[in-house]
This record gives structure tokens, sequence and C-alpha cells, in this order.
């Protein structure tokens, strides 16, 4: 009876442990993922930024008149 004890105590720390380990690296996994999608959202405003101002320069009124004089 205290043998059996003995291995169900064991398993269950082990089952315990084994868990844990899953568990953390599933959560660096995520961490990850989503520091990598963080970045590519930035990258991807940041992008959108600088064609919304080569957009802004050419319908700027004074762009307009200059590619007009030419």
């Amino acid at each position: 009876m205290v043998r059996l004890r003995f291995i169900v105590t064991i398993l269950t720390i082990s089952v315990v442990l084994i868990l844990a380990v899953y568990l953390r690296n599933s959560g660096d996994r995520l961490y990850n993922q989503i520091e990598s999608e963080q970045r590519r959202q930035n990258r991807l405003k940041l992008q959108l930024r600088q064609k919304q101002l080569r957009l802004e320069g050419l319908i700027n009124p004074a762009r307009l008149s200059e590619s007009l004089s030419k």
C-alpha cells in the first residue's frame, strides 16, 4: 500500500512538472508570436504613413501648381 502511494505520488509530481514545462513553452511561443505581429504591425503602419505622405505630396495644391507650370 505504501509502495502504491509512493508510485502515485511520483507519477503525479511528474505529470505536474511536465504540464508546467508544456505551459511555459506554450506561453513563450505565444509571447514571441505576439511580439512578431506587433513588429509587423508597426512596420505596416510606417509603410502606410509613408504612402500617405507621398499621396499628400502628390495632391498638395502647391505641388500641383508646380507640375502645371512646367
